[in-house]
């Protein structure tokens, strides 16, 4: 019996992804709802997180997303509509995240900002983003398996350069380190005590 196929492997890897950042939207929601307990947010810890959000998911795994969903459009043209929309919604999620780190920098500035907008957007941006992921997981990927062939697999795969994904982070890239102590230090405020292992961020775990 042969081992897992390629299908199988890029999917399990980018659902492993989808816990990560999962993880990270855990903490950054903690972060906005904050101020419902009489708190404030620790808005240095927020940049950081959006600025990783922000940056290392562009780098291979929403194109990857975005090149599966292409050909699936293509091989399956009763989707297509439902993979652009698909893509289009990630867009909105990209903007509503850049639109959001510009709010909290403004605040480390020490600009007013009205911190009940920044709240509804945040939370908008994170439930927006948590809602993808779900869609892509239930919808999405069962008809990838189904209607992507062995050839388009390998070569969006091996165009995306699947081994330098979020999976292999090296937290020893500076901002990484900041944020993996940032988030280590305060873990009582961060990580509840029994908190699901599947849940844990990618800069937390010692890689």
């Amino acid at each position: 019996m042969g081992g897992p196929t390629m299908p199988h492997n890029t999917l399990d890897g980018l659902r492993e992804e989808h816990r990560e950042l999962h993880g990270l939207l855990t903490i950054l929601e903690r972060q906005l709802l904050s101020t419902h307990d009489g708190g404030s947010p620790d808005f240095e810890v927020m940049a950081e997180l959006l600025d990783y959000l922000g940056d290392e998911p562009e780098r291979h795994h929403h194109p990857l997303e975005a090149r599966l969903l292409e050909r699936l459009g293509e091989r399956a043209p009763h989707l297509a509509n439902a993979a652009a929309a698909l893509n289009r919604e990630r867009g909105r999620v990209v903007t509503a995240g850049r639109k959001l780190q510009r709010m909290v920098s403004e605040v480390l500035d020490g600009l007013m900002v009205p911190r009940q907008r920044l709240t509804r957007l945040g939370l908008r941006y994170v439930h927006g983003y948590q809602a993808l992921i779900a869609r892509e997981e239930t919808a999405v990927f069962p008809a990838l398996e189904q209607h992507l062939r062995t050839r388009d697999w390998l070569e969006l795969v091996t165009a995306c350069h699947w081994h330098c994904g979020l999976t292999e982070v090296n937290p020893e890239r500076s901002e990484y380190a900041v944020l993996r102590r940032r988030i280590v230090h305060e873990a009582g405020g961060l990580w509840p005590v029994g908190v699901d292992a599947a849940q844990r961020c990618p800069v937390c775990d010692g890689h």
